[in-house]
């Protein structure tokens, strides 16, 4: 890339999302940045005002990226819950070369930031609550359409597939074997499928919790 102010822009935010994934925002420095980039200092705070601007942009261009994919998925299956398990079999087998997705940027970056940076952990929060929320109407649309129970409610099943997802993820760090991934996505999506709201529990019954 050029060190001049004629650059692509979006190849430049790409190129810094893949960084922060892979060095975290904290340990990602100004220099990294302007090597990977290849800009001086002047130019890509011209562009970018901070690190943290950069940052942000790159959040943003990771979840458009990843939305994109998604809803490619959908679009290619007749039923959304196949259409979710066919973006997470290419996340995580068929595309997991093409981008840095065995643990999403930002679920690092809520997990890697201080209580002390709260203006960005709530940036962070932000994104991640349009997730949960998208992922909401997805299942909604689908316990309309008759492919999931009326119970649980939507946001269940939303908060569920995320913990699952990124349960997967974190596995996928120190396992090669596509057919194990694979195997643990189909469970994944048969208990989602599968899921039934739990009984009410009385209190008086409730087990003791001990620390």
């Amino acid at each position: 890339m050029s060190k001049s102010s004629n650059y692509d822009r979006r190849e430049a935010v790409q190129r810094a999302a893949w960084l922060f994934w892979k060095k975290g925002f904290k340990q990602t420095s100004a220099r990294d940045l302007q090597a990977e980039l290849d800009m001086r200092p002047g130019s890509l705070y011209a562009a970018f005002q901070s690190k943290e601007g950069l940052f942000k942009e790159a959040l943003l261009a990771y979840g458009d990226n990843m939305n994109d994919h998604f809803q490619r998925c959908l679009a290619a299956r007749d039923s959304i819950l196949d259409g979710m398990e066919l973006f997470v079999y290419e996340m995580l087998i068929s595309h997991r070369d093409q981008q840095a997705n065995n643990a999403c940027l930002l679920s690092k970056t809520l997990v890697e930031l201080p209580e002390g940076d709260s203006e960005l952990k709530d940036f962070c929060l932000q994104l991640q609550n349009q997730l949960e929320a998208h992922l909401t109407d997805c299942f909604a649309t689908a316990q309309q359409r008759g492919e999931l129970p009326a119970e649980p409610t939507p946001l269940s099943f939303a908060r569920l597939y995320q913990v699952l997802l990124n349960g997967i993820r974190s596995y996928r760090n120190h396992c090669d074997d596509d057919q194990v991934i694979e195997t643990l996505v189909r469970q994944m999506f048969r208990q989602l499928r599968n899921l039934q709201e739990p009984a009410s529990i009385d209190a008086q019954t409730k087990p003791e919790l001990r620390p």
